[in-house]
């Protein structure tokens, strides 16, 4: 409506579903004469449209504040009168009013009351200071009055012109037709002007009720608003910006994994957004964000001409949840933080929303991230005697419009080429095209020597000192970490969880074990390890179950690793399937239940879990059909087939050595293990000569996968008295040779001057 060179701040209505939220601070004065200074406080404020509209024009007046100072300083720190223009040009861009379409105080009987308990929790993680938070949503009363009527408005400015419309759909009562009184008139009369932007927040069921019919066909009521102009033609949801949970979207039976990968994440929900009839509506939208809580967005962009687009923004170290996670407690306005932000950053876009990209919204939807991170680390103030705790505006609205958030987040297009979408990984898209794509030799060397802060674009898992940035391995390793604690938390589990390792001799299995252990159980747990091919009779596999057994007597969740299980052509296989399925070995002629465990069963012969159970490629050369069949029928008569259905979960481990030659990935992980066994952690520099690390990174193969690298490393850091690392500190060429092909080695060591 307006032209962005406008001087004129830009005019925002907010309009929508209200409720009045009673916020319970539960105080720790248990009677009326006690010296006990923090006592119980309760405090009642407008939520839903009304804190949305209250956080926007804090918004508004920080910014106005900021934009002042800046035009001030700009212009006596240059002393010329063009340069103070042109600043003061630029933060008109930012400049914008905020306007209520309700009138709260005749709004009450239509009100809700919600109701919540909060309690003092740590600020962050066995931190000794305080704040508010969420302990229990008590729920709402009954509403009076299930729509808002002509009474309960302000008239005036629902019939105003404004650039940026928001409606705050809770799919309450604002959206049904008894309360249009409550609706912008450019949705359903004919008015001289329509806006620029209508942003919408949806909350579950959402693009439902008669507001979404009237939005979709511009009929109410059997009513057609007219149009007054070329401009008017054009359907308001083509200038909408839609911004929903993806808790919201789950509601409507979309399959949208959990907490996997950012790319499992992405690719789901961009199909339902591409091909689910419960998602149809929405598809009208001119733009789409949906928020993985705090931790990423996924924004879709359907334009009038093409394909629809999508980017995603997401933390690298965490994936949906994590962070809330991370924090004891909860509290309700997330979305009204995100909403915001994205309202506050429209007015420096084109006002014509087919000009506007994607990447252009990616700041507003940070922002948004960032204050939605700040409201949980924050909570609703500090815990103290004095003062009045509640909603942080002032926090918040400076997170919105700060430019240096302390949370970072990357962005990537995501794939639609359904041919692609399986091996879709976010990290390989920085490697060259081609048949055969380039391993991240850059991003390597500035992980080895940075740390994992380099890691803004790459997506990558932390268990303790395990790193992993491969999307089936990430996968993996959260499925099971999912598969621990769900088997923890069940009191009535009385069999061993199985789950399997499978990797090349050396790729770290049962260190990635350890480490996934001690990341699912928050407490030490018994950690016992056999190799089952140093055993040479059943009774010596009895004895190693009666100490699993032992353990579980002692109240303790054992985690056993059965190191080279398919030893001795899957001998032991017959010998573990009894106390997988039934939770019980024989010994003589009595019957020991093992207990509750997890048994960990690592490969010695597969490198993959696909691999099991598959006859050795010589076998399969025409000429060897009876060996084929002698090793297919040794294969079931060992139980090989039950044994795998009596699995739980599987993890394939990559190792630093490449799997194939699309595997872009393995320099960054020969890089997270170089710092790992050269004692760098965190920000940590690692000072090293540019042809060693080259050497580490480039060599064809380390003989024993990690453990080669593992042994030249620690001997370079044992050599080293300065805590820097030279070529003169490495080992003789005979115990290089041991680990390494060590002219290989040493030549790419010298090839860097």
């Amino acid at each position: 409506m307006t032209d962005n060179a406008s001087k004129a701040p830009r005019r925002v209505l907010v309009t929508g579903d209200v409720v009045r939220d009673h916020y319970l601070y539960e105080g720790r004065k248990r009677r009326s004469g006690s010296t006990i200074r923090l006592g119980t406080q309760q405090r009642a404020i407008p939520g839903g449209a009304a804190l949305l509209c209250d956080l926007l024009k804090k918004v508004a007046a920080h910014a106005e504040e900021t934009a002042a100072a800046e035009v001030k300083k700009r212009a006596e720190a240059l002393a010329k009168a063009n340069a103070a223009a042109d600043a003061e040009e630029r933060v008109s861009e930012f400049r914008f009013e905020v306007n209520f379409g309700l009138q709260l105080s005749k709004c009450k009987k239509a009100m809700p009351n919600g109701y919540c308990l909060l309690r003092p929790f740590p600020a962050e993680r066995a931190s000794k200071q305080q704040v508010w938070r969420m302990s229990d949503a008590l729920g709402f009363d009954a509403a009076q009055q299930s729509y808002l009527d002509h009474t309960m408005v302000n008239d005036e400015m629902l019939a105003a012109a404004h650039d940026i419309i928001v409606l705050d759909d809770a799919s309450l009562y604002f959206g049904r037709w008894p309360s249009r009184s409550a609706w912008p008139r450019c949705l359903y009369q004919a008015t001289d002007t329509v806006p620029d932007w209508l942003v919408l927040k949806l909350s579950s069921p959402v693009t439902s009720g008669d507001l979404w019919h009237t939005l979709l066909t511009g009929e109410a009521q059997g009513m057609t608003r007219p149009a007054k102009d070329e401009r008017q033609e054009v359907p308001l949801l083509r200038r909408a910006v839609a911004i929903v949970s993806i808790n919201d979207l789950r509601v409507e039976r979309i399959h949208v994994t959990r907490a996997l990968s950012w790319e499992r994440a992405a690719l789901d929900l961009v199909h339902e957004l591409r091909e689910s009839p419960r998602l149809e509506r929405l598809r009208h939208c001119r733009f789409v964000v949906v928020a993985f809580d705090t931790d990423g967005a996924l924004l879709a962009g359907f334009p009038d001409e093409g394909e629809p687009q999508f980017r995603l923004v997401f933390d690298p170290a965490r994936l949906e949840r994590d962070f809330n996670r991370s924090l004891e407690g909860q509290l309700f306005g997330l979305q009204t933080c995100l909403t915001a932000s994205v309202v506050a950053h429209l007015p420096q876009l084109p006002g014509d929303s087919n000009d506007v990209t994607l990447s252009s919204l990616e700041p507003a939807v940070k922002s948004g991230l960032c204050a939605m991170r700040r409201l949980l680390a924050t909570g609703h103030g500090p815990v103290k005697p004095t003062g009045d705790p509640g909603f942080p505006m002032d926090v918040i609205s400076e997170e919105i419009l700060r430019a240096d958030h302390p949370w970072s987040y990357g962005t990537v297009e995501v794939t639609t080429t359904a041919s692609s979408t399986d091996a879709w990984t976010i990290v390989a898209g920085g490697s060259a095209p081609g048949p055969s794509p380039a391993p991240l030799w850059g991003l390597a060397r500035r992980v080895a020597l940075l740390g994992l802060d380099e890691l803004r674009q790459t997506p990558y898992q932390q268990f303790g000192k395990l790193f992993s940035i491969q999307r089936s391995e990430i996968e993996s390793l959260r499925s099971l970490r999912r598969l621990l604690t769900q088997y923890q938390a069940d009191t009535k589990a009385d069999k061993p969880l199985s789950i399997a390792v499978f990797g090349p001799p050396g790729s770290g299995k049962s260190f990635c074990v350890k480490q996934l252990a001690e990341a699912a159980f928050a407490e030490q747990v018994p950690f016992l390890e056999f190799n089952l091919s140093q055993f040479s009779d059943p009774d010596q596999l009895n004895g190693a179950l009666h100490q699993v057994r032992d353990k579980a007597l002692e109240g303790q969740l054992p985690f056993v690793f059965w190191d080279e299980f398919d030893s001795r052509k899957l001998h032991w296989l017959q010998y573990l399937l009894a106390p997988m399925q039934d939770g019980s070995f024989q010994e003589g002629q009595i019957t020991h239940p093992v207990g509750k465990s997890v048994f960990v069963f690592a490969g010695g012969t597969s490198f993959r879990f696909q691999d099991f159970g598959k006859p050795p490629e010589e076998l399969l050369e025409p000429g060897k059909e009876d060996d084929l069949f002698k090793w297919e029928q040794n294969y079931k008569a060992c139980k090989g087939l039950d044994f795998k259905s009596r699995l739980a979960g599987y993890l394939d481990v990559f190792g630093p050595n490449p799997r194939d030659p699309d595997d872009v990935t393995f320099p960054v992980r020969r890089a997270l293990l170089l710092r790992v066994h050269l004692k760098k952690f965190g920000k940590d520099r690692l000072v090293i000569d540019p042809g060693l690390l080259s050497a580490f990174l480039e060599i064809l193969e380390y003989r024993h996968g990690a453990r080669s690298l593992e042994k030249i490393a620690e001997q370079l850091r044992l050599a080293s008295r300065t805590g820097e690392f030279w070529r003169s500190d490495l080992p003789a060429r005979s115990q290089l040779d041991m680990h390494v092909n060590a002219n290989d080695f040493l030549t790419i060591v010298e090839r860097a001057p």
